[in-house]
């Protein structure tokens, strides 16, 4: 970018030869005159010093500094004792104090014997370069739009499923990240435009669709109304009792159905349950294994559940063991694996607190965390005894095994 001139000033000069012949100028010794300067450039720059030089066919002549003193003087100046001679040039510079401008000027005279050559020069002042430019490339994206969302109802009952459908696009780019979350309530998942959302939570809910392509977002909200299953809680345990009788999201009836038997065991209804109701039951889990060797025998029934990696889980379990059976206990165990449907690899097992207590229904609470690797978890109803003894029977009720509520 070139600058423009930002001030310039007058200087006057008085040159005077030394007497010699001009072919004598070689061998002249050179006298410099007495001088009396001064320059201010105005708008508040200040020049302290001015630098001179004269040359003549490239060869330096006379050279100094001429200090300034006072900023209301003419610049002006008498250099004497300059060789008679043609084709000289003299330059002159300044710097002023703030550092901040810098003068320039040049002129070209000749010295004739005996007489005074007058200069008037004009010093070319400009700032210093103190901008810079900035390249700018300029790309375009078009942020991710959702352009329609459907709830389907947008009211259920506890533990029932509502239908979420959005069409989401991306003008300039592929499908962008989808993340599906709500104030209660869980989705069998989160990162599809089309999913499904479980009330396990009452009352008006916030669901929230967040689409993203890494460089801007768009979300839309719908509110959905999750009806109450009921207000007992006989156990008084802080779970409804409606809600401890859902299967889905691995909440077991506590009856026979969907439970499996493993090896040596029994499973029925029981009338009489853990709230001396008969309106739920329990279930009777009879152990009949006898082994050979001295160890405990353990068997019980269990059930497959999906889980979430890294979620944390509510286990809830009440057990009784009748009187005049002999000894036992009852347990409660979860068996991860790395995959779908208890299948794959055992990443990891949890058993919560047992039970010896006998006829005394006794409350089991747990929150184990599943392993970042667990797809799913085995849940097992556990009924442990010596390994002489010919059986034992356990009723196990108000079985709950769910995420946790924050």
């Amino acid at each position: 970018m070139k600058l423009a001139y930002s001030c310039w000033s007058v200087v006057a000069l008085s040159l005077a030869a030394c007497g010699m012949e001009p072919d004598d100028a070689s061998d002249a010794n050179l006298a410099p005159g007495t001088i009396e300067l001064a320059l201010s450039l105005g708008g508040g720059t200040i020049v302290t010093t001015v630098s001179f030089a004269v040359t003549r066919n490239g060869q330096s002549t006379l050279s100094g500094q001429i200090p300034v003193s006072d900023p209301l003087a003419t610049v002006s100046a008498f250099l004497g004792g300059i060789p008679a001679g043609f084709g000289y040039d003299l330059k002159l510079q300044a710097v002023s104090t703030d550092l901040l401008t810098t003068c320039q000027g040049q002129a070209t005279f000749d010295i004739v014997a005996g007489l005074t050559t007058s200069l008037n020069m004009r010093m070319d002042c400009r700032k210093v370069n103190d901008r810079g430019g900035v390249a700018v490339t300029v790309t375009t994206n078009f942020c991710p739009r959702i352009k329609l969302l459907v709830v389907s109802p947008n009211e259920a009952g506890y533990g029932k499923s509502i239908s979420l459908n959005a069409t989401v696009e991306d003008p300039d780019g592929p499908m962008p990240a989808l993340l599906w979350s709500a104030t209660g309530g869980g989705f069998s998942n989160t990162a599809i435009p089309v999913t499904s959302y479980t009330c396990s939570k009452s009352g008006l809910q916030t669901i929230t669709l967040l689409v993203s392509d890494a460089q801007c977002t768009d979300s839309m909200t719908a509110k959905v109304n999750c009806l109450p299953c009921g207000s007992a809680d006989v156990d008084k345990n802080g779970v409804l009792d409606c809600e401890e009788t859902l299967i889905k999201n691995g909440e077991f009836r506590t009856d026979t159905s969907g439970w499996n038997l493993e090896a040596e065991v029994t499973k029925e209804f029981f009338g009489l349950d853990a709230d001396q109701s008969s309106s739920s039951g329990a279930v009777r889990v009879s152990n009949t294994l006898v082994a050979d060797s001295p160890a405990t025998t353990m068997s019980g029934i269990s059930q497959c559940v999906a889980v979430v990696p890294g979620a944390k889980y509510l286990l809830f379990t009440q057990a009784f063991i009748p009187v005049g059976q002999g000894n036992g206990f009852a347990a409660n165990s979860l068996f991860f694996f790395s995959n779908a449907s208890c299948k794959g690899f055992l990443v990891d097992v949890f058993t919560s607190d047992t039970s010896s207590v006998l006829n005394t229904w006794t409350k089991s609470i747990s929150r184990p965390v599943a392993p970042t690797t667990a797809q799913s978890v085995l849940v097992r109803l556990v009924v442990g005894k010596p390994f002489r003894q010919p059986g034992l029977q356990v009723l196990f009720d108000n079985v709950l095994f769910r995420r946790d509520q924050p």
